[in-house]
This record gives C-alpha cells, structure tokens and sequence, in this order.
C-alpha cells in the first residue's frame, strides 16, 4: 500500500499542530498506520560550541527528565485533541531532532514523514537550522513538509 506507514513529527508549536491535523487526515484517508514521535534535545549537544567539546551541564539527566515529561504531555495532548486510539505508536526520543526523526523512520519501517516547517529564511535559518529540511534531505522515505496555513 502506498504510504502504509506515516510517521508524524511533533513539537510544541502550532505549524506542528497543523502538521499534525493534515498526517492524520492522510491517515485516516489512506486507512495506513501511523506513529507519533516527539524528540527531546539533548543538553550535551546544546552545549557543543564550534570545535570545543561538549561541556555537559551538571543537571542534564535531570533536564532530560523535565524535558520528557513535557514530551508525554505533549503526545498525550495530540492523542487526545485528534481522537487517535490507544494503538497509535508513540516515540519519544532524545538527541538531535533530525537525526532521531531519520532513525525511527527506519526501524518503524515509514513510508512517508510528516514534518511542519516554520519556513525560516535567511539569517534566522542559517543559526536556526531546519529540521525539516534535514529530514527531507536524510530520509530513505517521501517527507510531507507542512508549512503554516495561509
């Protein structure tokens, strides 16, 4: 079946929300299976200036912790705001956003990624960064790339 499997990306920003609303309308139109996966970043890698070594804060596991919880809340509010049933695949996942996106689709199996994109140009992308665009140039699989509503 085409796009069988889609794995949506969330964060806490409403472009996510809107990423998510249109994942599970393809989903639901396409009668596929579907996963949520939600990643925490890892304060280590926060921490990594230019060529310099990662300086770990002295609370990152307990941050990590806090971080997670926000994460479960997170899932379980889409979870509930979407009517999605109990047998959904949840992810919540810690290190760079991207990458961990690249790795569960892989080991889930995806064929299509879901991913909101704030749309950032310039300056602010440069030092920003795009996870969306990350994806789309990792994946092994198609990447939706949700973009705000007009």
């Amino acid at each position: 079946m085409l796009f069988g499997r889609i794995l949506i990306a969330l964060d806490h920003g409403p472009i996510s929300a809107h990423a998510a609303d249109v994942g599970v309308e393809l989903r639901r139109a396409l009668k596929s299976d579907m996963a949520l996966i939600h990643v925490v970043a890892d304060p280590v890698a926060i921490s990594t200036v230019g060529d310099m070594p990662p300086t770990p804060f002295d609370n990152s596991s307990e941050i990590i912790g806090i971080e997670k919880e926000v994460g479960r809340k997170l899932l379980k509010g889409v979870r509930q705001r979407l009517s999605l049933e109990p047998s959904i695949t949840e992810y919540l996942e810690c290190g760079e956003a991207a990458a961990e996106i690249i790795k569960v689709a892989i080991s889930w199996s995806a064929d299509l990624i879901v991913v909101g994109s704030h749309g950032r140009h310039g300056f602010d992308h440069v030092m920003l960064g795009s996870v969306a665009e990350s994806v789309t140039r990792s994946a092994s699989c198609p990447v939706l790339v949700i973009t705000a509503p007009k």
